[in-house]
């Protein structure tokens, strides 16, 4: 409800002043002043959530939101809000709740249905949430937010053609939006439309909310002519393990190449010819003409999907760390089987991060293999999920204490007889190292593993094992128990 009180009036519009203004600071403490003076006032606890969210303060945003709904059960906004909130620190099933009322509360608002989507879609629930964004898309027909969106709920329904024409109708509502343009890059590297697909995933740098390249010019393709390039990481480390196959192929050895990655790679990545020098990210970084991400690579390749540099082993381990783990794992019978279980968590990054809940599955999940007699199951899971504890019943060698870093992993990797893993940065070592491995994809899957197929032109040792039902993993495992029975 609104204030009764004139200078918590007064207090109130002078922080929306200063959030119309961006100037979140200035708001958050006009808004406390007119919660000091008004500690009934709602929409003020409210509005103080909206912008505590802006500054990155999840938690006191939460505090505000529940606050504002103590005083008043029946705001949709404060519900829509928390809702929000919560889908941000990775609480799907509580912001489906919260959301859910406000859509009751809010029955004509597009932006409710519009974020309930984005929970179900977090929750797998993928049908109600393309129901979801149809409904809000029909509220708000000129929204190239709520079409954009519908394009990914359609999109990781697996109805690419369908999403690729949405997020189409999204650009014509607004040209220089870079989502729907990233989200058809996706579909259209999905499709195996590699070419078309590169040249859109450029979007990606008018997508993020910053720039964080190394300062310069991109390379453009041509001869370095003595000039020194510097090629750089972004995103994940299975991005960087997949992408540095191109580095021999296509690079000009007319000149010097520095090569900027996380330290976890900068040992295993000191191998690649053509590569001069690898400064992990937290050195200095020496002079350099011009610049290029590992992950633009395949655009000035123009690789299409016949000609994808498959050729494998493309990494190495150290041969003599490889045969301290040789030594090591003569204690474990039969077929010694690497496993991991989860990605890596990115908190900071909402999409990311509720992309990594379903790409993950639990270490409980994989019981049925500890039930196969002749098999040995290895941990690679690092991180995290690491500390999960092992389930009763579940036989796994956990030595992943003193690995820490991938030239390491790899070296462990060497002598397993196979992989089994999630879609994560395991994955693409032991492909880019040649060894068989078993990859479990969501039922979405990402692009690289394209559609419909259980093998890779990535990596000729990978086999798919894919969701055939949104979230459902135990039906995967049935399956993979049943492959590694048949081998072991």
């Amino acid at each position: 409800m609104p204030s009764l009180n004139p200078e918590a009036l007064r207090a109130f519009d002078q922080g929306a002043a200063c959030h119309a203004a961006r100037d979140y600071r200035a708001a958050v403490a006009f808004y406390r002043r007119a919660t000091e003076i008004d500690p009934g006032y709602a929409e003020a606890w409210c509005n103080l959530g909206v912008d505590l969210y802006e500054l990155g303060g999840i938690q006191p945003a939460l505090a505000a939101y529940q606050v504002a709904l103590s005083l008043d059960p029946g705001f949709g906004l404060a519900h829509n809000n928390l809702g929000n909130a919560l889908l941000r620190i990775g609480q799907p099933e509580a912001a489906e709740a919260a959301l859910r009322m406000a859509v009751r509360l809010m029955p004509g608002g597009s932006q409710p249905l519009t974020n309930l989507g984005q929970a179900l879609l977090a929750l797998n629930k993928v049908a109600e949430a393309i129901d979801c964004h149809h409904k809000a898309v029909a509220l708000a027909p000129d929204s190239a937010d709520a079409v954009n969106d519908l394009a990914v709920a359609l999109a990781q329904a697996n109805r690419c053609e369908e999403a690729l024409e949405t997020a189409a109708q999204a650009i014509r509502l607004a040209p220089d939006y870079a989502r729907p343009r990233l989200n058809q890059a996706m579909m259209r590297l999905k499709l195996g439309r590699l070419r078309e697909g590169w040249a859109a995933y450029e979007w990606r740098w008018r997508h993020r909310a910053q720039d964080d390249r190394p300062p310069g010019e991109d390379w453009d393709g041509g001869p370095l002519a003595g000039r020194t390039l510097l090629l750089f990481a972004e995103q994940g480390y299975g991005d960087s393990l997949q992408f540095i196959r191109f580095v021999s192929s296509v690079l000009p050895r007319d000149g010097r190449v520095l090569l900027r990655v996380p330290s976890r790679l900068a040992r295993l990545f000191g191998q690649i010819e053509g590569v001069d020098e690898v400064i992990p990210h937290d050195a200095p970084l020496p002079p350099y003409d011009c610049r290029l991400s590992l992950m633009s690579l395949p655009r000035i390749a123009s690789c299409g999907l016949e000609d994808i540099p498959a050729e494998s082993p493309y990494l190495r381990p150290d041969p003599h760390e490889a045969a301290r783990w040789a030594r090591r794992l003569e204690v474990l019978p039969g077929l010694k089987v690497g496993l991991a279980w989860a990605g890596a968590a990115r908190p900071h990054d909402q999409e990311a991060n509720l992309l990594n809940r379903r790409r993950s599955l639990r270490l409980a999940d994989f019981l049925p293999l500890s039930e196969i007699a002749g098999v040995s199951l290895v941990s690679l899971q690092k991180d995290r999920p690491q500390s999960e504890a092992i389930p009763p019943g579940l036989a796994l060698a956990d030595w992943m204490e003193g690995v820490n870093d991938f030239a390491a992993t790899a070296a462990l990797v060497a002598g397993l007889d196979l992989v089994i893993s999630t879609d994560s940065a395991v994955a693409h070592l032991a492909g880019a190292l040649g060894k068989p491995v078993w990859i479990l994809s969501r039922f979405d899957g990402c692009w690289r593993w394209l559609m419909d197929r259980d093998d890779s032109p990535w990596y000729p040792s990978a086999r798919l094992f894919r969701q055939t039902t949104p979230g459902d993993w135990p039906e995967v495992v049935a399956r993979v128990a049943e492959a590694l029975r048949q081998i072991a």
